[in-house]
């Protein structure tokens, strides 16, 4: 029923569909019906756009011996293995706040752990491609993990896991 579904959108005090509403309400009293629809799908896909793009990107050193005992063979020295968890999808809203922390751990192990990343473009790949030749130049090597069935197989067909080797990658 739609009125309990606008009901259930103000007694939670969801924001963003509260003005949704609003604008599109206001739209339909002043402009035509089409232009309201045009007007409220335009906010919410806005909407929509800005929630994603506030991917987290966190990273946390480890200790070589927990991840070796993992099952991982690691390249560089003592204290030098960073995991980096993505938290949401990777594409081109998100792309730069990956981009400035890989750019940091230059010369480390990462570990780079996208369970959380349901899906990226071709932007966000670029940037995953970006960061296995920087790591790899400057002496680390990128390791990934939990990869998410849709984000396999987009780095499947663009050859990302053939690049990285059986041993760099863990499910």
């Amino acid at each position: 029923n739609d009125g309990e579904d606008i009901r259930f959108i103000f007694e939670r005090r969801f924001k963003s569909a509260m003005l949704i509403f609003s604008v599109t309400l206001l739209a339909t009293v002043a402009l035509d019906l089409t232009q309201a629809i045009a007007i409220g799908f335009g906010l919410s896909a806005l909407m929509f756009i800005y929630q994603t793009s506030r991917t987290k990107v966190l990273s946390t050193p480890v200790s070589p011996g927990s991840m070796q005992d993992l099952g991982y063979e690691l390249k560089s020295g003592d204290g030098q293995i960073v995991v980096v968890d993505v938290m949401g999808p990777l594409f081109f809203g998100t792309a730069n706040t990956f981009n400035t922390l890989i750019e940091s751990l230059k010369g480390r192990d990462v570990v780079l752990n996208l369970r959380m990343t349901p899906l990226l473009d071709t932007t966000g790949l670029g940037a995953i491609e970006e960061a296995i030749t920087l790591i790899d130049r400057a002496g680390g090597r990128v390791y990934l993990s939990g990869l998410t069935e849709p984000v396999q197989e987009y780095l499947e067909r663009a050859g990302v896991l053939e690049r990285l080797g059986a041993d760099r990658i863990f499910y």
